[in-house]
């Protein structure tokens, strides 16, 4: 019995230790809640994120393949020869030095030229491939095989398959450099507004760019140094009454550019873009309108009239008076 109840005892002073332990916990739980029935939320500290990199229109650069550059060097005298034409490689059976200096001045230049002209930077660098033909029949055979019914009989670029074909036969060194500048301006216009451009948006600018370049290399854009023969054309046309209207040709699609049988569409171009990067009151705008094509915007010839805050009649005048007063301005 005594043992018993000494168990009991201690049954009892465990239960009571235990409610004592208890009772504790509990005090010191409700003593360190602070008061109200929300309990405090830990709010973790702020994190700085960087911004989303912006959309960009630009495409990276292709580069030839293999059986391009081939096809181009069987279409060689002697297979032609590799040089460097700053960034791009080179394949050429064209020995003049002179016309191969131009062509490094003008690769080594173009994307910083591009850049400053047009206020938008290329995306990535250039991996292209040009081809320089001594020969018209090389050039024309090459072309054909690679399915270019429009080359023309001077040069082609085209960059998803990342080449440029030039003639040089019988051509001076000047007028060589500036169809290469023209056509690498296609190839930049791809890796710095994309693919989707209108025909006369892209003409224009190639043509901004080209035509100001020659044997030493790309120059400043000066009233209509360098195209003044596309102005006398055009010119003519605006007194003949057969010139369309500035609206009709931003409206073009690429499939309705020159097609009619008089077509002023490429002069009218390269006048247009060299008038807006040229005046004084819509440059800056015509700039801010490439750079928002940069940023992966859809081309839209009202937003684009939008921007220049000006009526297309009205830019119509005064392209018209700029180029029959031979790029004077008179306001």
């Amino acid at each position: 019995m005594k043992k018993l109840s000494v168990v009991r005892t201690l049954l009892a002073l465990a239960v009571v230790s235990l409610w004592t332990l208890l009772n504790g916990c509990v005090r010191w739980q409700a003593e360190s809640e602070p008061a109200g029935d929300t309990p405090v939320k830990t709010v973790p500290p702020a994190v700085d994120r960087p911004a989303p990199a912006p959309r960009l229109a630009g495409r990276r650069a292709n580069r030839a393949s293999g059986a391009v550059i081939a096809r181009a060097r069987a279409a060689m005298r002697s297979a032609g020869s590799q040089h460097r034409c700053g960034p791009y490689r080179l394949w050429t059976d064209v020995t003049d030095p002179p016309l191969l200096a131009a062509c490094e001045r003008i690769g080594t230049r173009l994307d910083a030229v591009y850049q400053a002209r047009f206020s938008v930077a290329p995306v990535g660098e250039a991996q292209e491939t040009i081809f320089l033909f001594a020969h018209g029949e090389g050039y024309r055979r090459f072309t054909a095989e690679q399915g270019s019914v429009r080359a023309g009989y001077a040069g082609v670029a085209r960059g998803t398959q990342g080449f440029v074909a030039l003639n040089a036969d019988g051509l001076a060194v000047e007028t060589v450099a500036a169809t290469l500048a023209h056509e690498l301006t296609h190839l930049v216009n791809r890796r710095a507004l994309g693919s989707d451009l209108p025909r006369w948006l892209a003409e224009g600018l190639a043509d901004a760019i080209g035509d100001s370049a020659g044997g030493q290399g790309i120059g400043e854009l000066s009233g209509l140094s360098g195209v003044e023969e596309e102005a006398r054309r055009l010119a003519w046309g605006y007194g003949e009454g057969k010139v369309g209207s500035v609206e009709r040709l931003v409206g073009l699609g690429r499939g309705e550019f020159d097609r009619v049988v008089v077509s002023f569409d490429y002069e009218q171009s390269a006048l247009l873009v060299r008038y807006l990067l040229l005046d004084p009151e819509l440059a800056t705008r015509f700039r801010d309108y490439l750079r928002q094509l940069a940023s992966d915007q859809r081309y839209s010839s009202r937003a684009l009239q939008g921007v220049l805050a000006v009526r297309w009649e009205e830019l119509d005048r005064r392209l018209r008076q700029w180029v029959m007063d031979g790029g004077n301005r008179r306001g």
